[in-house]
């Protein structure tokens, strides 16, 4: 039998005082089945959260609209944004977890950089992940069509502190990566660029380098946007070796520089043009 909802059913809330699990519970003993229902959704979306991570490298992101700056006529008028330089980088997220002998670290290096470490002994694990980035609302009356150039350092760290002579490879495992997205408000993503990628297979390094990259990109009016870049550093070992990793950006720095879709739409006329062929005298009719 499916049961009937009729009038406004009574929502009672979860103040953090009982454990959610028993939250749940006291409103299955209530006969409140479209309560219970929510929340014991909202239990699994908490579990499936706390199991290892992987917003960093999965691109889940969240901003108030309070704290998502304004792009209005008047800030897209003058034509380009330098982050940090005239607006900082308003999006950031650090996030780790460990098990065993594991650690795991992600943090903030001053205005423009982040780092996620991982290191572990044997029978350990660990992962760490941040995101480092700019939030925007397009409060003009139009779409932005923009460029958006991105520059960085970065630095990778893949290394065996203790080797396990005998044990198979696939006991120690060390993995990073390193990528930028642009996605809006509706989780639409609009660009997902890797920047990078290793693993232990791959053998101990340490690697530094510069990028630049420039993209295009077209941002809604009405909308919400994030620029983001994210970092994870993910290590595991089970009767293996002991490893580290950590991925680093420094010097980070975006420049986005829009005009009106209309405006570009003007600088490319329509296919509706027509073109006048010349025609030579001699094929002429008399």
């Amino acid at each position: 039998m499916i049961p009937v909802f009729t009038g406004q059913p009574q929502r009672r809330k979860f103040t953090g005082t009982m454990t959610l699990k028993d939250f749940v519970t006291n409103e299955m003993r209530r006969g409140s089945v479209f309560s219970a229902l929510s929340m014991a959704m909202l239990l699994s979306g908490a579990a499936a959260g706390c199991g290892g991570g992987g917003a960093g490298a999965g691109g889940d992101v969240r901003l108030p609209e309070a704290l998502r700056q304004d792009i209005d006529p008047a800030v897209a008028a003058r034509g380009s944004l330098s982050i940090p330089a005239s607006a900082e980088f308003n999006f950031a997220s650090f996030r780790s977890g460990q098990s065993g002998q594991g650690r795991g670290e992600a943090r903030r290096i001053g205005a423009g950089g982040a780092v996620c470490r991982a290191e572990c002994e044997p029978d350990g694990g660990a992962w760490g992940e941040f995101q480092l980035g700019y939030s925007f609302d397009n409060k003009t009356d139009r779409p932005l069509e923009a460029t958006i150039k991105l520059r960085l350092k970065v630095a990778e760290t893949n290394e065996i502190k203790q080797s396990a002579p005998g044990a198979a490879e696939e006991n120690t495992t060390a993995s990073s990566n390193l990528r930028f997205f642009i996605k809006d408000t509706f989780g639409i993503e609009l660009k997902n660029q890797n920047l990078l990628a290793s693993s232990m297979a791959l053998g101990p390094k340490y690697h530094g380098k510069e990028q630049e990259l420039i993209f295009d990109a077209r941002f809604e009016h009405g909308r919400g946007y994030y620029l983001i870049i994210a970092g994870r550093a993910e290590v595991n070992s089970e009767q293996g070796g002991a490893v580290a990793v950590s991925v680093e950006v420094t010097d980070v720095t975006m420049e986005i520089t829009w005009k009106p879709a209309a405006a570009a739409q003007a600088v490319h006329p329509s296919s509706e043009t027509v073109t006048k062929a010349t025609i030579p005298d001699a094929a002429r009719e008399p």
